[in-house]
């Protein structure tokens, strides 16, 4: 089980969801954390925030392991690709980015015209 505040800018990763022993809180955001994802072999945490960064996370130790830029408004969803190499972000700047996680570098930009939000997952 994973539980995410909406009162402050922490995220609290319940470890028992992954039959670890203590509960973890994760806590660097500077604003409301709107989305997070697992990666799939349940070894890092994406998390999406207000503060228009995605945050990537060690919730086993509890670490916080890289911080990506890019947005230029709120990040509203987060989702990792089959094999956890990359992670696609939809803002309300009406752009989806993927980034290249190992590397800590964005791929590309997929920018919508229409003035609709663009969300993922």
């Amino acid at each position: 089980m994973m539980t995410t505040s909406f009162q402050g800018p922490v995220i609290e990763a319940i470890a028992g969801y992954l039959g670890l022993p203590n509960q973890k809180t994760l806590n660097d955001h500077r604003d409301f954390v709107n989305s997070v994802a697992w990666n799939p072999d349940g070894t890092q945490l994406a998390s999406g925030s207000s503060d228009e960064t995605i945050k990537i996370w060690n919730p086993h130790a509890g670490i916080l392991l890289h911080t990506l830029n890019g947005h230029t408004d709120w990040v509203r969803s987060v989702a990792w690709n089959p094999d956890g190499t990359q992670l696609a972000s939809g803002s309300y700047d009406r752009t989806i980015k993927i980034w290249n996680i190992d590397k800590e570098r964005l791929i590309t930009t997929i920018v919508n015209e229409v003035k609709k939000e663009l969300t993922i997952g």
